[in-house]
């Protein structure tokens, strides 16, 4: 297609033709920019950015607005109480993705109208590779808002003898936890590796992370602990980890369950990005 050789400047829609209709700009407008999906506010015409607990109603336009509503450039967000084109159909349109996507995955709605990829099923897997890194690493792997973290495996590939790893969510952001999840596992044996959760010497001994456990301490010298779900607040939400100084490596496994509308598929991805920002998106509502 013609945009991917020239690129349209200051232009939603890359190629097709939408279906158009006009709704009342609602609600927080920081991130109400051309190209954001939107969600009916408390009348059938007024939009409110979209989240993943709402159903999208469409994507915000931009070239089709009315001149006098129309902002600066597609990076300037509409005005509380503007009037805009919402738009829907078969095209490919410029929007903006949480983060790395690779051309043809399946996106599903993010924060602030926003996409990421999306993972099928009713129990979704984060699959995070990890190598050696002898201080906590940031992942780039975010956990959406409102996901509920269930359990946390690790699977390793390149194992070594005394080699463990730590896996939370990124001490630095208020409520992380650098061992949360996973607290020193043994990465001596190549496979699927599950925290240790029942230990007859130490409770310290467990190797499932505070964030989704629970301490039971049960007669002499029985240490336990026991699974317990963590919810994402929006605030912590990036994956981190820690290995010990050896070279191992293999993936992380998350297993979360998330409410509302991010179980909806709304666009695929048309072009490859490894970092959040715009991206070329086929839309599917």
């Amino acid at each position: 297609m013609s945009w991917q050789k020239t690129r349209p400047v200051n232009r939603v829609v890359l190629s097709g033709q939408p279906d158009e209709k006009i709704g009342k700009v609602g609600g927080t407008v920081t991130e109400m920019k051309p190209g954001r999906l939107v969600a009916k506010g408390t009348n059938d015409d007024d939009i409110i950015i979209g989240t993943t607990l709402l159903s999208p109603t469409g994507w915000l336009g931009y070239e089709q607005t009315n001149a006098y509503y129309k902002p600066a450039s597609v990076d300037t967000a509409y005005a509380s109480g503007d009037w805009a084109t919402l738009i829907n159909g078969p095209m490919v349109l410029n929007a903006y993705v949480e983060g790395a996507v690779v051309n043809g995955d399946l996106l599903c709605p993010g924060s602030d109208g926003k996409l990421r990829k999306y993972y099928p099923g009713a129990i979704k897997t984060m699959v995070i590779p990890f190598i050696k890194k002898t201080s906590e690493f940031d992942s780039t792997y975010d956990l959406p808002a409102g996901a509920v973290v269930m359990d946390v495996f690790v699977d390793v590939v390149t194992n070594v003898a005394s080699g463990t790893i730590d896996v939370g969510i990124l001490s630095t952001e208020a409520g992380g936890d650098a061992d949360g999840f996973i607290d020193g596992l043994s990465a001596a044996t190549a496979g699927k590796i599950v925290p240790i959760v029942w230990d007859a010497s130490a409770d310290a001994d467990n190797t499932l992370g505070l964030l989704i456990s629970d301490a039971m301490l049960g007669g002499t010298n029985n240490y336990g602990r026991i699974r317990k779900m963590w919810v994402c607040d929006g605030t912590a939400i990036s994956v981190s980890y820690t290995t010990s100084d050896h070279a191992i490596a293999g993936n992380i496994h998350i297993m979360y369950a998330e409410p509302g509308a991010a179980d909806i598929p709304v666009a695929k991805a048309e072009e490859t990005v490894a970092a959040a920002g715009d991206c070329a998106v086929r839309s599917l509502i």
